[in-house]
């Protein structure tokens, strides 16, 4: 039984000592062949000596940093020859803004190529913050742009233009700012006009849930009702547009012509309008009294006198004993102007002024 455990304990020991010389012989060839390399865009905040992270675990040192045309070379070491997988990613991380940043490789090895010794990380796989970096440079592109060239009279007269504008807005600030601590020392009104707002509210709010139900069925019924505008109301608006074209060209024709003599007679009649509106009574007593008018005048042309209106005065119907004696006493003053009725010898017609005139030559 002795013998067997002290074979056993000699076998773990050599298999110990074989993986630590392999180990060993793999990290310094990856020394001796210049150690593990990333190309990065930036090397803000690395240092020769800072830690190779995975994941958060230091597993090796920053050797050297050297600047390249395409980039900044990073050559690092990782102890106990940790395989890294070939298509590894290195990116730079920090803490913090002011921190020192460390080297994070991206991806654990499971199976397949591993990264060489000597083989860079390309620039494709290797990213830095650009935070840090682009607050940097566009520092520098603004410090450029104030004072090209160290010209800094653009930068000066700048300076002057601002000092120029704030002048005199020293009491205006002062007032703001007291303003403003006098509403943050007492809040309450705010607050108090912000409890009004939403009391007030409140009613309507009430009365909205209330009426609820007409408002959804009006919600509801509107897509139809704009259905309905746009396939019935709307073609007719067109079509009176299109209608009135003809009448806006004939205006736009009579205008240029005729103007000058519609717009005083439209003047007038704005006035004879007005007139008709405020005396409509008197404007339909007169109106009714034209048909028995016009049944007394005649519009007549006479030779060698030109045209003229005849007029003839209003008749009455009389009743007498004798109509065709007393026509005939009326007649011999006024040829003419007095009639028997037909059927009735005793009713005559007579004109109102022939009557008059016999009278009184009577």
């Amino acid at each position: 039984m002795a013998m067997r455990s002290a074979v056993c304990l000699a076998m773990a020991a050599t298999v110990a000592a074989v993986a630590t010389t392999t180990a060993g012989a793999g990290t310094a060839q990856a020394r001796a062949e210049g150690g593990y390399c990333a190309m990065l865009p930036d090397s803000i905040g690395l240092y020769a000596g800072n830690k190779v992270t995975q994941m958060g675990y230091p597993i090796g040192t920053i050797e050297s940093i050297e600047p390249q045309d395409i980039g900044v070379r990073v050559t690092f070491s990782v102890d106990n020859d940790r395989p890294i997988p070939a298509n590894v990613a290195a990116v730079t991380r920090s803490k913090s803004v002011l921190a020192d940043r460390s080297l994070e490789l991206v991806g654990n090895y499971r199976n397949g190529e591993r990264l060489r010794a000597s083989e860079c990380i390309p620039l494709e796989r290797a990213h830095t913050p650009q935070s840090i970096s682009q607050i940097t440079g566009s520092a520098a592109d603004l410090i450029d742009q104030l004072a090209p060239e160290g010209d800094t009279r653009a930068l000066a007269g700048s300076i002057d233009e601002m000092s120029s504008s704030v002048i005199g807005t020293g009491p205006r600030v002062e007032t703001l700012m007291r303003t403003a601590a006098s509403a943050a020392r007492s809040p309450e009104r705010t607050i108090a006009d912000i409890g009004s707002i939403i009391t007030m509210t409140a009613p309507l709010t009430k009365d909205a849930l209330a009426r609820w139900g007409d408002i959804s069925s009006i919600i509801t019924k509107l897509p139809q009702a704009t259905d309905v505008a746009a396939r019935v109301l709307w073609p007719g608006a067109v079509n009176m547009i299109y209608g009135m074209q003809p009448v806006l060209l004939l205006i736009s024709d009579i205008e240029p012509r005729y103007g000058e003599y519609l717009y005083p007679t439209l003047d007038v009649l704005a006035d004879a309008l007005h007139v008709a509106a405020t005396r409509v009574g008197d404007v339909q007593k007169a109106l009714s009294a034209i048909p028995s008018m016009a049944a007394n005048v005649a519009l007549v042309a006479e030779r060698g006198r030109g045209v003229g209106l005849r007029v003839r005065p209003p008749e009455v119907r009389v009743r007498a004993a004798d109509g065709k004696a007393w026509c005939a006493r009326v007649n011999a003053v006024k040829p003419g102007s007095c009639t028997t009725e037909r059927g009735d010898t005793r009713m005559v017609r007579v004109g109102v002024l022939d009557l008059l005139v016999a009278g009184v030559r009577r």
